[in-house]
């Protein structure tokens, strides 16, 4: 919902708040620990993306609701991903039975609230269960696609962490930026600044967690 009030760049710069908020979720249910490097690697990450963020995004509109809708949501993907990371650590799932056991809630609360909104709109003339009998090898493959992401997801986590599995995603972005640089993109000297920063973060992040798994098993 948040994106039918806030420009996407905004949504984008919003988006490097969930380390921050991951780890505030993972230290509440005692999955994370706070250490000064740990705090000053998210603050990094997270400041640096934004303020690369914020520059592009001094032409979009701002809303209050759409604002409070995403951190409303923000809150929810940050819950998800620690309870995953409960589910895959310390109940020992796996990621097949992890999602074997969330699929059918996530599923039926989906179908509530398709048929809530949006039923008008699949049972029309030329609506959404046309549109799906039309092409069904389309949706199939669509579908086929978003198991394997929840899938990939899931071993992600399992095989680091839910604030790792965020983490990533911030630098992932920053990647995406520095490439786009060597194709020849146009990008600002406060840009690069900015997603520098996020590396240095992410530097100093990767050694935190190294450190704190080598005290671990010493």
């Amino acid at each position: 919902m948040a994106y039918t009030s806030l420009s996407v760049a905004f949504i984008q710069v919003l988006k490097v708040l969930l380390p921050a908020i991951t780890l505030a979720a993972g230290m509440v249910a005692g999955v994370d620990h706070l250490t000064v490097p740990l705090a000053v690697s998210v603050t990094l990450i997270t400041a640096g993306t934004g303020y690369a963020a914020l520059l592009e995004s001094q032409t979009g509109h701002f809303s209050s609701i759409g604002l409070a809708q995403f951190l409303l949501s923000a809150v929810c993907e940050a819950s998800r991903t620690v309870l995953v990371q409960l589910l895959l650590g310390q109940m020992e799932y796996n990621a097949v039975e992890a999602l074997l056991y969330l699929s059918p809630c996530t599923g039926s609360l989906l179908a509530v609230g398709a048929l809530l909104w949006e039923w008008d709109g699949l049972t029309a003339p030329d609506g959404g269960f046309d549109k799906v009998c039309q092409k069904p090898s389309l949706y199939l493959l669509a579908a086929a696609g978003g198991f394997l992401v929840n899938l990939t997801t899931f071993w992600a986590i399992k095989a680091t962490s839910g604030l790792t599995f965020k983490v990533l995603g911030c630098v992932k972005n920053s990647f995406v930026v520095w490439a786009g640089v060597l194709l020849g993109d146009v990008i600002s000297r406060q840009q690069l600044c900015g997603y520098g920063v996020s590396l240095a973060g992410f530097i100093l992040y990767s050694h935190a967690k190294v450190s704190l798994s080598s005290i671990k098993y010493d």
